[in-house]
């Protein structure tokens, strides 16, 4: 499979509200089927950009060190997907890996 497949899987998201030790509240949301795949922010729509961003390091890093993701039997389209790497600011990173065989990633 290329790195764009494995990018254009849509991975569960659960999101709550959590207090702060400071007592001020954050949203944690996190895809529990990625390994540390967590973010925290004050508002949601920062958290899942934060959320985003992570993802896609996540999965390239799954990917280097030989695991593959989790997969699904359903895949984002591919603009969409390519769309969210540059969102995430990340296009100028992944672009050259998306049509690259996955196997041919493992670093080490």
């Amino acid at each position: 499979m290329k790195v764009g497949e494995y990018l254009r899987v849509p991975y569960l998201v659960t999101a709550q509200s959590v207090e702060r030790p400071d007592g001020s509240w954050a949203r944690h949301v996190e895809h529990p089927e990625l390994p540390d795949c967590t973010a925290e922010a004050e508002s949601i729509v920062d958290a899942l950009t934060q959320l985003e961003t992570k993802r896609i390091e996540t999965v390239v890093s799954l990917l280097k060190s030989g695991r593959t993701p989790p997969m699904r039997p359903y895949l984002l389209g591919d603009v969409q997907a390519r769309q969210r790497v540059r969102r995430a600011g990340l296009a100028e990173k992944i672009e050259p890996l998306w049509d690259t065989d996955a196997s041919s990633m493992r670093v080490g």
